[in-house]
């Protein structure tokens, strides 16, 4: 891994991370303008949007350092450790999150009527407790793996230990392969969905929405991820070879989730002007 191509990579994420992060915080802003039934069926989504907010800030900071002491040779091996600590916690997060907004459109679906009374509110509410439970874990369990010995390179994989690294990304491959179990699921149950001709545009434009994420995450998480683990299983360093392409691939999917909210919120906007004498529950 040459000094000029991890520069290239977090130059990257830096790019990425700034226009998701505006993009992010526009999209809370005009979050809070939808009407209660439209708030209801997007408002795990946009729970991730919180978290895809946090992860922009942290993984930008992150390589910002890095970049610096790539570039001057002067930077903080406890600043990029604990960064580093807090942006790849973010980064296992995120995938749980994105198994709780499926399983969310998956309760949408098969009870669409007590999901509006209450499923949609303990979906909320249980997809909150689990994210904040895996963050803390995974962040203690980061954090127990500082290295002692003195770091020539500003990078985290080179301040923590390899085998707390390997852990948590063999733990991170397993909820990774849970979430595409649960993606063959909401398949199989949008496909039901549509034969009773629900055709109702909320839903419609949530689940259109979870589809494209999922394969955004595929492209930009779940490859890049087994494709670490399978080199290493021959003994293979992929990230020391190429560069340190998880964060930037995790900003690049969640710019591409920005984007797509944006696109497809607005329709719901234009939908909402239209029909101005729906109800705003139901």
């Amino acid at each position: 891994m040459s000094p000029p191509s991890s520069i290239f990579f977090h130059a990257s994420t830096i790019l990425f991370g700034v226009a998701a992060m505006l993009l992010n915080i526009r999209l809370i802003a005009t979050y809070f303008s939808y009407n209660h039934s439209a708030k209801r069926h997007f408002s795990t989504l946009f729970l991730s949007l919180f978290l895809y907010l946090c992860y922009n800030i942290s993984s930008t900071v992150y390589a910002a350092e890095c970049a610096i002491g790539l570039i001057s040779a002067n930077w903080s091996k406890q600043f990029v450790f604990w960064s580093g600590c807090l942006t790849f916690s973010l980064n296992f997060v995120i995938v749980v999150c994105n198994c709780c907004i499926t399983v969310d459109r998956i309760v949408a679906m098969r009870k669409p009527v007590f999901y509006v009374v209450r499923y949609s509110r303990y979906c909320r509410t249980l997809s909150i407790v689990l994210m904040l439970i895996c963050f803390v874990s995974i962040f203690f369990w980061y954090s127990k793996g500082i290295t002692t010995a003195p770091a020539s390179t500003p990078s985290f994989a080179f301040v923590s230990k390899g085998t707390v690294i390997q852990a948590v990304g063999s733990a991170k491959n397993v909820v990774s392969l849970l979430s595409v179990g649960v993606t063959l699921v909401f398949i199989r149950e949008t496909r039901l969905f549509l034969r009773k001709q629900l055709n109702h545009q909320i839903y419609i434009n949530a689940n259109q929405i979870v589809v494209i994420q999922l394969i955004a995450e595929a492209v930009f998480m779940i490859f890049p991820d087994m494709a670490v683990l399978l080199f290493s299983f021959f003994g293979i360093s992929l990230l020391t070879i190429v560069g340190p392409i998880v964060v930037p691939s995790c900003e690049a999917y969640t710019l591409a989730c920005a984007a797509l909210l944006t696109v497809k919120l607005r329709k719901t906007q234009k939908s909402q002007r239209v029909s101005t004498i729906t109800p705003k529950s139901f």
